[in-house]
């Protein structure tokens, strides 16, 4: 029953007339003085509104006769707009005007009728015709020139009427071509200060067997933006990334050596897991990159990519580095909560329940292909990314720490899969979005994998910290100095999500939803895990930015807009990373 009515609210909506919201002429001259022997432009310009987003032709009827002045020639032009469910309609006639004398003239009102029989008329205007300038030594040339014969001076006087009509043609020409564009110019500037507007090229009619006019500008409006707040954002200075490696960390004791030693040697055991690591991974550096800062600061992590990439293969490797326990759970689409968190089992011989814990008990894990099991499955995962924590029927039981998600997803399946809920990829701290190897870089995997006598080689990796070496990593993390100036620009583009047109930004027809605070929280975590891994005590502006788009490409949700144009989150983070200043 609900989709018939649906079918009949829409047949009733491509059947129903053409309602005409407004309907209005406009007529102008480029000036209200012109001396005699110049020409003048006369615009007629007929705009009308329809809703449902639908218009039709209309034409100007041409004006014939206009006192004192003769029409030398006319052109039209037509634009169609749609903005915001309403159709508009732009139909323009230019006229050329030539003075037949001086003195002062009134065009009168333009009257037109639509289809719907609304009526609406333009204002007249006064044009004033001066005379030319009367020139004193007139006379008596005119009386030498009649003294002389005919045969004498009949050859001079034809080439000076001839040049005279060449320049006069030239100077016709070039008013015809430049005063339109100045006058609508003019126009376009004006009507853009409170509304956001661009010039639409139309085509312009021949008239009476003239020779192709240039095209029309006629101006439409792309979107009303609201008016910024005139609250002020939080006060900062311009400043470069530079410029806070002096100055701002004065205040904090940065030069002391036990935290540089600590730092220093963050810095050792990062390198020993991207050398162990890359044992069995070629390329990816931006993969493994990531890995480590989910690693250290303590956030799970999103993975995707076409199968092959070598996903699962740098998960399993990272886990090795590290003396604690890892699981690996193959998400399906008939997979049950039950098999990820565990179940209460019934012991015959003692007659009592028992708890019997899933594979999610375990310090790494490793969710592949996670968008193919169905939301019961997904949803079992929230409790414990967020909580650290599982409940199995009515007991809860604390996970043991570390305790890190590592998915993967492959976005080119749609048979068997899920789409993963915003809730649950909120909790992901990052999304990295993996890509193909390089030529070279294939050239190593080949040799190393497919030519090599074992294909899987992660047993060759050893490890190089344990769960105590981690802790302490994400410790020193948290004693990451954080300036108040840096704090503000996190703000600023979080805040940029939400409120694009604040920032200057023309994205709020991209953006149906921006990040929450918690994109706040886990891009200053992220910012402070990427400075000490570049072996600074303090984060930097460029540190946010390093990190930026994986924090927010799969927080900030983008319209069908933007779906339509082809823009897509990380298209809407860049031009925030490019916009907000720091």
């Amino acid at each position: 029953m609900r989709r018939i009515f649906v079918l009949i609210l829409a047949l009733l909506a491509v059947v129903s007339p053409i309602y005409a919201v407004s309907f209005s002429i406009e007529a102008s001259v480029d000036k209200d003085k012109v001396e005699f022997g110049e020409s003048l432009q006369f615009v007629v310009t007929l705009t009308q509104e329809y809703t449902y987003g639908r218009t039709q032709n209309l034409q100007i009827p041409q004006i014939s006769n206009i006192p004192g002045f003769d029409i030398a020639s006319t052109r039209s032009g037509q634009s169609t707009t749609i903005v915001n469910g309403v159709g508009q309609l732009k139909s323009q006639m230019v006229y050329e005007l030539v003075p037949q004398k001086a003195g002062e003239f009134v065009i009168p009102a333009f009257n037109f009728k639509n289809q719907n029989g609304e009526e609406a008329s333009s204002k007249p205007i006064k044009v004033t015709v001066m005379p030319p300038p009367v020139n004193g030594s007139s006379s008596s040339d005119d009386s030498e020139d009649d003294a002389k014969s005919p045969s004498e001076e009949g050859e001079p006087k034809a080439s000076n009427s001839i040049f005279k009509a060449l320049l006069m043609l030239g100077f016709i020409l070039l008013l015809f071509i430049a005063i339109p564009f100045i006058y609508l110019n003019q126009k376009a500037k004006k009507i853009a200060k409170n509304t956001k507007w661009e010039e639409d090229a139309v085509i312009v009619e021949a008239k009476n067997n003239e020779t192709q006019a240039p095209p029309i500008k006629v101006v439409k409006p792309v979107k009303k933006a609201p008016e910024a707040s005139k609250t002020a954002k939080t006060n900062y200075s311009s400043k470069k990334s530079s410029d806070y490696n002096s100055g701002d960390y004065k205040k904090m004791n940065l030069d002391n050596p036990e935290l540089q030693k600590r730092i220093e040697l963050a810095g050792e055991t990062v390198e020993k897991i991207r050398k162990e690591v890359k044992k069995v991974l070629v390329g990816q550096d931006e993969l493994l990159d990531f890995l480590i800062l989910a690693l250290v600061s303590d956030g799970h992590i999103l993975l995707e990519g076409v199968p092959g990439l070598a996903k699962t293969l740098a998960i399993k490797a990272l886990a090795r580095t590290v003396k604690t326990d890892f699981s690996r759970i193959q998400f399906t689409p008939d997979l049950l909560p039950a098999d990820l968190i565990g179940t209460r089992i019934f012991n015959q011989k003692t007659n009592e329940f028992q708890t019997h814990k899933g594979p999610i008990f375990s310090n790494f894990v490793l969710a592949d292909e996670i968008n193919r099991a169905p939301a019961k499955v997904q949803s079992a995962l929230l409790e414990s990314m967020e909580e650290r924590q599982v409940t199995i029927e009515h007991e809860t039981f604390k996970l043991t720490e570390p305790f890190l998600v590592l998915a993967t997803q492959n976005p080119i399946e749609t048979e068997g899969t899920y789409t993963l809920s915003e809730a649950q990829v909120d909790r992901f701290l990052f999304k990295v979005v993996v890509e193909y190897p390089s030529f070279d870089e294939e050239r190593i995997i080949v040799k190393r994998m497919g030519l090599a006598e074992k294909s899987h080689q992660v047993g060759i990796v050893e490890p190089v910290l344990d769960v105590k070496d981690i802790i302490a990593l994400r410790t020193l993390t948290q004693e990451i100095y954080v300036d108040d100036k840096v704090v503000d620009y996190i703000l600023r583009i979080v805040d940029a999500t939400r409120s694009p047109q604040e920032y200057g930004l023309d994205l709020s027809n991209y953006i149906r939803f921006g990040a929450s605070p918690r994109a706040s929280i886990y891009l200053t975590r992220a910012a402070r895990a990427h400075a000490l891994i570049k072996g600074r005590a303090y984060v930097l502006p460029d540190d946010v930015k390093a990190v930026m788009t994986e924090v927010l490409r799969h927080r900030v949700i983008p319209t069908y807009e933007a779906e339509a144009d082809e823009v897509d989150s990380d298209a809407i983070v860049e031009t925030i990373k490019q916009g907000v200043p720091v």
